[in-house]
């Protein structure tokens, strides 16, 4: 039988956008108060300048940190593009990426999930021995195009302090 009534429902959708969104920079002088860099590297130590990566094969990424002065509790966001997945270093059966981070940058957490790395930090002072370097593994996972998010830094108690990437395109091939 058919009764009338009234019929409510909601609806949430969230993600990341398929075209690069812009730099969150609200001027020239909070980007040189604090800055992030990403770069990736093969484990020849060679950097991957064409933002093109072969099927099944490891990466480095780097992200650096400069900034004016010392800054507390900053919280780095890392998405990544679908065709990437973080090697977890805490398995044996996984490279790890302890290897040529900063020492002098203090991590108080790490959390990895499928699609970033959370990083939660103090980014010391810029000195003359460079900006403060994290890095990890990534496999390339899926073959195709896919956006790159940009990679997001941000002062937890003081949110008007932020640096942030571009998204790019990135590119897997089966060879190269």
């Amino acid at each position: 039988t058919v009764q009338d009534g009234n019929l409510y429902f909601s609806w949430i959708a969230s993600g990341v956008t398929k075209s690069a969104p812009p730099v969150k920079h609200e001027g020239e002088k909070q980007e040189q108060e604090f800055a992030v860099s990403k770069r990736f590297f093969d484990f020849v130590g060679n950097p991957v300048t064409a933002q093109e990566f072969v099927l099944g094969t490891p990466y480095i990424v780097e992200l650096s940190f400069s900034s004016r002065r010392h800054l507390s509790d900053v919280v780095v966001v890392d998405l990544l593009p679908a065709c990437f997945e973080i090697e977890n270093p805490h398995l044996a059966s996984r490279l790890s990426w302890e290897k040529g981070s900063n020492p002098f940058m203090p991590v108080a957490h790490i959390d990895i999930r499928d699609d970033r790395l959370l990083l939660f930090t103090d980014i010391p002072e810029t000195t003359k021995q460079g900006p403060a370097r994290f890095r990890y593994v990534v496999r390339a996972i899926a073959e195709g195009v896919f956006c790159a998010p940009g990679t997001e830094a941000s002062c937890m108690y003081e949110p008007e302090i932020e640096a942030s990437t571009e998204s790019s395109a990135v590119q897997v091939k089966k060879n190269l």
